[in-house]
């Protein structure tokens, strides 16, 4: 870890020296604290739990859960084994990979339909992730994997590329309501976006570590029964005969994404369910 420490320093005084010269750009405190009572706000946030959250959780859980669900293989391919966790990078780069993917897609489809369409394919593959582990199967599971975190670097560049025309179009309606000065009052609501920004990544955040207390709680009983055996052979068959233990933890997932894609729907595509008792903004092309 130290050999990082060089880097950081070196990181810190450039940003410190070049990267303070925007003088018209200041900290505005209160952008956080309007930005936490708007309702978008925390709709965004449990949002991106399903995408950030997707990404963070699964980069550190995956190389974990392939151990415990797929001994066998591993013992078949020593290679693998060996460096089992490098998986979990080769995840984490598909799906930092596909987030500019995500945003250009956004950009041209709009972001509410490709954030629908993320969290309906991360069911999907999370579906075919329990198949491959009832089949036992590690490509099916493997491969189903990297679909997901390919899903969810999209879904975070097109949740971010939400965020600021939501608060634009919550902008323009505040000022035609109020009678306010447009131009200021967008300026305000854009501000606040910034804010959401930030508030939104640091609960994404705290959902990868909620798919992580997920996957132990479904591992408790396999990793006692595994650590109660005395010989590695006993080991070994318990894991093989308990190796779907993590499938009630990705039902626990699969149903997360339907209901986020319920969301997406419900509040930024709905054209006519009750729309005149809770507005949507199908309208505004988010």
């Amino acid at each position: 870890g130290l050999v990082w420490m060089p880097f950081i320093v070196l990181a810190a005084i450039l940003a410190w020296r070049y990267m303070d010269s925007i003088t018209d750009a200041k900290t505005d405190p209160s952008s956080y604290t309007k930005s936490l009572r708007q309702s978008q706000t925390w709709v965004m946030s449990l949002l991106y739990i399903g995408t950030f959250g997707s990404f963070i959780g699964y980069a550190f859980a995956l190389p974990l859960v392939i151990k415990n669900t797929f001994p066998e293989f591993l013992g078949a391919h020593p290679f693998i084994n060996t460096y089992l966790a490098g998986l979990g990078f080769v995840g984490a780069l598909i799906g930092s990979l596909a987030r500019p993917l995500g945003g250009w897609m956004s950009d041209r489809l709009g972001g509410a339909r490709v954030t629908l369409a993320v969290f309906l394919g991360e069911a999907v593959f999370t579906l075919v992730a329990i198949y491959g582990v009832q089949q036992h199967s590690f490509p099916i599971f493997f491969g189903s994997f990297m679909a997901i975190f390919l899903l969810a670097g999209m879904g975070n560049g097109s949740t971010y590329r939400m965020i600021p025309s939501i608060f634009a179009t919550l902008g323009r309606k505040e000022a035609a309501e109020k009678g306010l000065d447009q131009k200021a009052t967008i300026l305000d609501f854009k501000h606040q976006a910034a804010a959401v920004i930030g508030i939104a990544g640091a609960i994404g955040a705290f959902g990868g570590f909620l798919i992580q207390v997920a996957f132990r709680q479904a591992s408790l009983g396999v990793s006692a029964a595994v650590k109660a055996a005395e010989t590695p052979a006993e080991k070994l068959a318990i894991a093989q005969a308990q190796a779907d233990w993590s499938i009630p933890a990705l039902w626990v997932f699969l149903f997360a994404y339907v209901v986020f894609a319920g969301m997406t729907w419900f509040f930024y595509l709905r054209k006519s369910f009750a729309t005149d008792r809770v507005p949507s903004f199908a309208h505004a092309s988010v």
